[in-house]
């Protein structure tokens, strides 16, 4: 095994969250533990107690009109004062961008698309609070940025949470096709009649199972194999032919007597994938660093498929020249080692790719909490 999964012990971490400016303690601040169930808010006094469980996750100070804070936990010790500064997220004046007068009704459903998701689930997701979202278009750069003054309430009737969720980066770059977004996400479980949850439960299994916090775990415990993941080195070339073909039809038109083979290769991807033969076991791609987390680190690329089932329905509706296979692909924006965490957690978050499933299924609809014990 790569490290030990002993994540039962707490500690209980006290403190007082306060105004920089003015030294005044700041009630009813969320303070809570990021993608996990646990959270407080402060009192009159600015004073808070929170349980944290052993392992590695991230400590959030929340509070409208302050920017967000953040604290691992292995770099925490009581008492624990935190000091909030007011946000600049009012300071539209000073960018290039503005937001956009008509944002929601020209941008709300693409955002909802890429961050809530497309899947079954997405459809019983809610934002209850979308009039705080903004956008920012950029036409130059080819991005949208979307900014969310105060968090998300999200309830979610497929998995039976609703979700808070501290937005604090949202971009997509219409150029490369790459969406980037990070937040802090507290959950509470919803209430419920005990026919709903046992079909929560239920249901929470079936999205773990296969997910990037399924295979994050079991990288952990190295038994990534065990648990119905193949994994392969891959690489990707460009696809030279249909480079060649778009360049002929720049200058020329489509023959009629080839079009439905000109129109079959535009459709391929610009870069054609090689996979390696070799299945690769948890210790051949990631080692200990502690009892907690394990490194991760590959080059070019990795392609990941969950053996036990396939994907669901509402995948190939979305990519119809898909493969049912659950087959997902993985590369490093940067090179860096991810920390992997025994609770599924990795970072940093923004220096991986997902592409395949894990770049359609791992969004807010299908989100679980780091704490959620698979089984239970």
């Amino acid at each position: 095994m790569l490290i030990a999964q002993s994540l039962f012990a707490q500690l209980t971490l006290q403190g007082k969250v306060i105004d920089s400016a003015t030294s005044q303690p700041l009630a009813n601040v969320s303070v809570f533990i990021s993608n996990t169930s646990a959270g407080t808010i402060t009192k009159q006094d600015g004073s808070f107690s929170l349980s944290i469980p052993q392992g590695a996750y991230q400590i959030v100070f929340s509070y409208i009109g302050y920017a967000t804070k953040t604290y691992a936990t292995n770099t925490i010790s009581n008492p624990f004062n935190v000091y909030l500064s007011p946000s600049d997220h009012q300071l539209e004046d000073v960018v290039l961008v503005p937001f956009e007068k008509d944002g929601w009704a020209n941008w709300g459903k693409f955002f909802i698309d890429l961050f809530i998701g497309t899947t079954d689930e997405a459809r019983q997701c809610v934002i209850q609070n979308t009039k705080t979202i903004r956008f920012r278009h950029d036409k130059k750069a080819k991005t949208l940025q979307a900014i969310a003054f105060e968090p998300l309430t999200i309830i979610n009737k497929a998995l039976g949470y609703k979700i808070q969720y501290q937005l604090e980066e949202f971009t997509y770059d219409f150029t490369n096709k790459y969406l980037f977004y990070q937040g802090y996400p507290l959950f509470t479980e919803m209430r419920g009649s005990g026919y709903r949850q046992k079909r929560w439960q239920a249901k929470r299994k079936e999205v773990y199972e296969g997910s990037q916090m399924h295979f994050m775990r079991s990288l952990c415990r190295n038994v990534i194999v065990e648990e119905g993941f193949d994994v392969f080195r891959m690489r990707k070339i460009e696809n030279e032919e249909k480079k060649r073909i778009r360049l002929m039809l720049k200058y020329n038109p489509m023959p009629e007597d080839s079009s439905k083979y000109y129109e079959n290769i535009l459709a391929e991807p610009d870069e054609k994938s090689i996979i390696y033969s070799g299945k690769l076991t948890g210790d051949s791609i990631a080692f200990g660093i502690n009892d907690i987390t394990a490194g991760f680190e590959f080059d070019n690329y990795l392609y990941i498929n969950y053996n036990k089932k396939k994907v669901p329905d509402a995948f190939l509706r979305s990519f119809p020249r898909s493969s049912a296979n659950m087959a997902s692909e993985i590369t490093l924006l940067e090179k860096v080692t991810l920390q992997v965490d025994a609770n599924g957690n990795f970072h940093p978050q923004l220096a991986l790719l997902n592409t395949g499933y894990w770049g359609w299924s791992e969004k807010i609809s299908r989100m679980l909490p780091f704490d959620y014990k698979y089984g239970k």
